[in-house]
């Protein structure tokens, strides 16, 4: 069974066991002829699909109902909290968003600038400035004493600060972590779960809920 997470930035897919990520500016739905199950945020890629009419690709969006006053909720974040009684859900890609879910409603949530924009913005307006990902866990207490560590420290403290401030609000979620960069986040958390393949293994139970493909 080949899934599909279509985002703004890549295209991730998962086929028993093996995950990769293709660029969305090299990916073309059309190349590809086995069936896959996928949910997509990328407006462009999603009026291909549906224009060319590419019968293999099979979208799941239609399945996922949110009980939420949130009316934009995008369908990656509405997989990423499906079946969810209590949490709060970090998802730490292109963007890092971070949804809260209470009693099995979703009661708002909020979105960060992820690393990549970061990255990316500091080329086009400051490209004397380097952007560089520091993968060990960092003492946020300590005060940066370069420009590597100041750009890197103050990109990650203002999430690591902000989840803090919503866990101590709701101290009785759970926090699930998940994303290209939420190993590290998970790091200063140990309460928290992370969950590397959350949003594969919510579309795997939409699969089960609703075809007769369960493998």
């Amino acid at each position: 069974m080949v899934l599909c997470d279509i985002g703004n930035t890549s295209a991730h897919f998962l086929d028993n066991g093996r995950s990769w990520k293709i660029s969305t500016s090299e990916f073309n739905p059309e190349n590809y002829k086995e069936k896959i199950y996928f949910i997509s945020v990328n407006r462009k890629i999603s009026e291909q699909i549906q224009e060319s009419k590419l019968k293999n690709w099979i979208d799941l969006s239609q399945f996922v109902k949110i009980e939420s006053e949130y009316k934009t909720l995008g369908i990656d974040r509405k997989v990423a909290i499906l079946n969810l009684e209590n949490a709060i859900v970090i998802d730490a890609g292109s963007a890092v968003t971070i949804d809260i879910v209470k009693k099995s409603r979703h009661i708002g949530g909020y979105i960060l600038a992820g690393r990549l924009a970061i990255q990316k913005s500091y080329e086009i307006q400051t490209p004397h400035l380097k952007f560089r990902q520091n993968d060990k866990r960092l003492d946020l207490n300590e005060l940066p004493n370069n420009t590597e560590n100041a750009i890197f420290y103050g990109y990650l403290h203002q999430i690591i600060s902000l989840i803090k401030e919503i866990k101590s609000n709701f101290k009785d979620l759970n926090l699930i972590i998940t994303g290209g960069d939420g190993k590290l986040i998970s790091e200063y958390f140990p309460e928290s779960e992370f969950r590397e393949f959350l949003i594969f293994d919510n579309l795997r139970e939409i699969i089960k809920d609703n075809f007769r493909e369960k493998n």
